[in-house]
């Protein structure tokens, strides 16, 4: 068997396949350009730093970049508005003038007092203390019109009927204001009871009879002990009841619309120096033109 040589000879030689072209093309990439005579190479590229923030080291640091930024600017903001604030001069604080607290009690021009009773009444000294009770009225009592005329007759029991009588005509018992009483402790020997007796300001012209009366109903009466500041004021001491081992006095005055009376009992000899005294702190506290607190 022959072999035919002739055709043998004639094949063409195998080229190279698609791997080694690929290896080739990836040296020829990988080969850096020359740089192009009389210029420099060019510098390594510095990373975008969009890309770096999405990296998550990145973009924290990123963003405490951005905080940092932010917080300084908040504070410089701030401290401008402190410094503006320093700079600038405080606005006035407007002031409202104190509004006067009107009087509790006082005198009226026409000689008529305004208060309540019990204010109107001297409250007790820091040296006494309240006294006993009144065994119809207590001991520190606003009274109610159905007590005035009780209140009356217990308090000028001392005069004669007919006497009594006229005096509360001219007091006007049945119209009047107000009535009220305080009892004062003013010391182990001796007790107090003041009371008071409002008229209407239509009456404060009686006052003058009603002083007369009362002069006149009492004048005689042994003693007689003046009330310092108070000319129109007197005190005198009633005749004791058979086997009464206490002393008293008493004194009334007449202040604009009021009938003031005093009743001070205690171990005889009575200091009636002292009595009047307290009478005189109640006047004193009626008497002033000016308001009383």
């Amino acid at each position: 068997m022959t072999t035919d040589l002739t055709k043998t000879q004639d094949q063409p030689e195998p080229q190279a396949g698609p791997v080694a072209a690929t290896a080739a093309t990836a040296e020829t990439a990988a080969a850096p350009a020359a740089p192009a005579p009389g210029t420099e190479p060019a510098p390594d590229s510095v990373p975008d730093p969009a890309a770096a923030a999405g990296s998550g080291k990145g973009r924290w640091i990123a963003l405490g970049l951005v905080g940092v930024l932010v917080a300084v600017a908040t504070g410089y903001g701030i401290g401008e508005a402190i410094l503006a604030n320093e700079k600038a001069p405080a606005a006035p604080v407007a002031v409202s003038a104190p509004v006067p607290t009107p009087p509790a009690i006082g005198v009226r021009p026409d000689g008529s007092h305004f208060g309540p009773l019990s204010a109107l009444l001297l409250p007790v000294p820091a040296t006494m203390s309240l006294g006993s009770d009144d065994p119809a009225f207590g001991n520190d009592t606003v009274l109610a019109a159905g007590q005035y005329q009780a209140f009356f007759n217990d308090d000028f029991a001392d005069l004669s009927g007919s006497d009594r009588s006229r005096l509360g005509g001219l007091l006007d018992v049945s119209g009047l204001n107000g009535a009220a009483l305080r009892t004062y402790m003013v010391s182990d020997q001796m007790e107090a009871e003041v009371g008071m007796f409002q008229m209407t300001r239509d009456r404060v012209v009686a006052d003058s009879a009603l002083q007369q009366e009362l002069v006149n109903a009492t004048g005689g009466f042994a003693g007689s002990v003046g009330v310092t500041g108070f000319p129109q004021a007197h005190c005198y001491l009633p005749p004791l009841q058979q086997g009464y081992r206490l002393d008293y006095m008493n004194c009334d005055a007449v202040i604009g619309d009021l009938l003031v009376t005093m009743h001070a009992y205690g171990v005889a000899p009575l200091d009636s120096t002292g009595a009047a005294s307290l009478f005189q702190q109640q006047l004193a506290r009626l008497g002033n033109s000016e308001s009383q607190t």
